[in-house]
């Protein structure tokens, strides 16, 4: 701000209109940022070959999670999903890091997909999830309502933290709402949800909950993990190990987890 500029607020009075005027402008900045973020998710082509021709999913329109980290020095991120009905293909997590983003690419299925934007092509080789059945789960209630209760109380039973590169532990919580939720009784799925443990409100580690069967009278609890960061995540049950992963140092367009800096052309992302 200029000194005249100042000058003139501190004359007339209006210190209080001031701060009013830099909140709207955070205000005002902070929603330009997360348009540019749509923009660039809008970029991306997400194909999926389940069966047959590659069919191309549409982009969620809303992002999953809009969330912060500045003990790590990023001070702005989304996270984005792909697809119709049921659980999302894929999600993209972009970070803003200074003037530099990173991106992060994350499989949630086992079938065939590529993601493309700009010189960008994503081509995971290997499954981003395996579901796996709840030890001594109840079974599910036939009430959606009295459903997220349950996929709450079987999320609460576990531990999960994570170490970085230099093997430091960070203890991870658990987010108190789903992502997601989504169902797909046509493929046997009478509900899901994608739940976070986060380092703060930056998600590291997804929880994915389904409720998997012909009818919801004989659904059963599953229950998989996925990468949203490059250390090495870690979840118990009863104190026993159940899930882990290695730190990701350097991923690749196979992995299914990939995570890069990338710079969009200027009059894409603003």
């Amino acid at each position: 701000m200029s000194r005249c500029l100042t000058a003139l607020i501190l004359f007339a009075g209006l210190c209080v209109p001031l701060a009013g005027f830099s909140r709207e402008t955070d205000k005002e900045a902070r929603e330009a940022r997360l348009a540019g973020m749509r923009r660039i998710a809008e970029r991306f082509k997400v194909r999926v070959a389940e069966s047959g021709e590659p069919r191309e999913l549409p982009l969620v329109e809303n992002p999953l999670l809009r969330f912060n980290d500045p003990a790590r020095d990023f001070h702005d991120a989304s996270l984005w999903a792909w697809g119709s009905e049921g659980r999302p293909i894929c999600l993209l997590a972009m970070e803003q890091y200074g003037g530099q983003w990173w991106f992060e690419l994350i499989s949630l299925s086992s079938a065939k997909l590529t993601a493309e934007a700009e010189t960008l092509k994503w081509t995971p080789q290997s499954p981003g999830l395996e579901m796996q059945p709840v030890p001594d789960a109840p079974r599910p209630a036939g009430e959606a309502v009295r459903r997220l209760p349950q996929m709450r109380e079987l999320l609460d039973r576990l531990e999960a933290y994570e170490v970085d590169r230099a093997g430091k532990r960070f203890e991870l919580r658990l987010m108190a709402k789903p992502l997601h939720r989504y169902a797909d009784p046509e493929h046997q799925l009478q509900d899901g949800a994608i739940f976070a443990f986060s380092y703060g409100t930056n998600p590291e580690l997804l929880a994915i909950v389904e409720a998997a069967g012909g009818t919801a009278e004989a659904a059963e609890w599953r229950i998989g993990f996925a990468r949203c960061g490059a250390a090495e995540p870690h979840v118990l049950l009863n104190e026993k190990e159940i899930f882990r992963l290695p730190y990701a140092g350097r991923t690749t367009a196979n992995d299914p987890y990939w995570n890069f800096p990338f710079k969009f052309p200027a009059d894409k992302d603003k």
